[in-house]
């Protein structure tokens, strides 16, 4: 059953690297490494931005799927979007505020919360789509809005002149219409939706997200602060050149989706019926095993299609791919480890771990850039991960045993 789901999952991110390739490919040659890097600076950002949208409440989907009924879990979902709505709107004024100071990059600000409206629905639904274990459904949706975001970019940057901002107009486009397609094909919990303002349930998702919410500072920190470091300590051409490898580096993040969304929700219903020490171990080791080796196939071969694909142009990327597909790596391999965590909604537990790990990547990062330049916020967020994903496998193994998990 794992195996035929991973299978699945595994063909739709083989299609969707091939599409991430092509797209990177393309950008890097139509794009000066200056525009590669506010696009950077966009996805750095929206890392910050989703969580404050939806108040750090996207765990909640996966649990509350798995332990309420369906009435209670649309109440669930009319809370969760009521309470998104409203962030929304907040931070679009926060974000036309900021761009009276920032004026010449007033769309690069407002399509940062706009994007990530449109986005908060369809992680919701993927989170549905993952636990019902339809991973057919679930490639198709994604490939459908990867195709459209490339059409789209292609199509604006060519016929229209456009530079960075037609690759978010493309992805701001590509997110309405896919969520239009999964509010067309059954994403009754949208469909079904409507305003709640009771107490209870949003103050429920607030109690759950507020710990998170605050831990989103470290996260963002390890996950994209590499990004705003390159942009301080070096210049926007930088950027670029760290994006482009962020962009090949992510290759292992589109393995870590279909091995995890696999393995996902077997290891939630081992836990449910309180019988997953054994499932976890197999799949956390196997899985780690599996995608180190794969992180370091990509990072080896970066020394081959950098330089064929784009010459001398990117040739600094080459050597930072290798330290980003590992941080990918550690940070699928946290997922294995870390779901105990988030499980029990130790939030608080999660927190402290991740500010941990916040920091070390931080002092790693300023401390290497006179000794190894601008690899060093790569090697700096590789041990924030790998510091995170060894701390919540140690404390999971303890919440399972004060449990009494088997």
């Amino acid at each position: 059953m794992v195996f035929k789901k991973f299978v699945s999952y595994a063909i739709f991110s083989i299609i969707a690297s091939g599409i991430n390739f092509i797209t990177s490919l393309y950008l890097a040659k139509v794009l000066t490494p200056s525009d590669l890097g506010i696009i950077g600076l966009f996805q750095a950002y929206l890392f910050a931005a989703t969580p404050a949208i939806t108040f750090s409440g996207l765990g909640l989907v996966a649990i509350n799927q798995v332990t309420l009924p369906q009435s209670k879990f649309q109440s669930f979902a009319n809370s969760y979007f009521t309470l998104s709505i409203f962030m929304f709107i907040l931070l679009l004024v926060i974000a036309g505020i900021i761009t009276i100071y920032y004026p010449s990059y007033f769309f690069l600000i407002i399509a940062i919360p706009i994007f990530t409206f449109f986005r908060l629905f369809s992680d919701f639904h993927n989170s549905i789509l993952v636990q019902m274990h339809r991973a057919q459904f679930y490639g198709v949706l994604s490939l459908i809005e990867n195709l459209i975001a490339l059409i789209l970019t292609v199509v604006l940057l060519q016929l229209f002149n456009f530079t960075w901002g037609g690759r978010l107009t493309a992805l701001i486009l590509a997110a309405i219409a896919i969520l239009i397609i999964r509010y067309l094909n059954g994403f009754t919990a949208l469909r079904n939706f409507r305003f709640d303002f009771k107490r209870n349930g949003i103050i429920d998702i607030i109690k759950y997200g507020f710990p998170l919410l605050i831990s989103e500072v470290a996260s963002w920190v390890i996950n994209n602060g590499d990004r705003i470091i390159v942009a301080h300590y070096f210049t926007l051409h930088d950027v670029g050149i760290y994006t482009l490898a962020v962009s090949f580096g992510s290759i292992i993040s589109i393995i870590n989706i279909a091995t995890i969304n696999a393995i996902m929700p077997v290891i939630y219903q081992a836990l449910h019926v309180g019988m997953a020490k054994k499932i976890i171990v197999k799949y956390s080791l196997l899985y780690g095993i599996f995608i180190l080796f794969m992180a370091l196939i990509v990072g080896i071969g970066s020394y081959w299609y950098i330089p064929l694909f784009f010459g001398n142009k990117y040739i600094q990327s080459q050597s930072l791919i290798i330290w980003i597909a590992f941080l990918f790596a550690f940070s699928g391999i946290y997922k294995t480890t870390g779901v105990i965590v988030d499980f029990f909604k130790k939030t608080k537990l999660k927190t402290v771990l991740l500010y941990i790990s916040a920091l070390s990547s931080l002092v790693v990062s300023i401390s290497l850039i006179p000794v190894v330049g601008l690899k060093a916020p790569a090697i700096g967020a590789m041990v924030g991960y790998f510091i995170f994903a060894f701390l919540t496998c140690i404390y999971g193994w303890k919440i399972l045993n004060q449990n009494g998990i088997l």
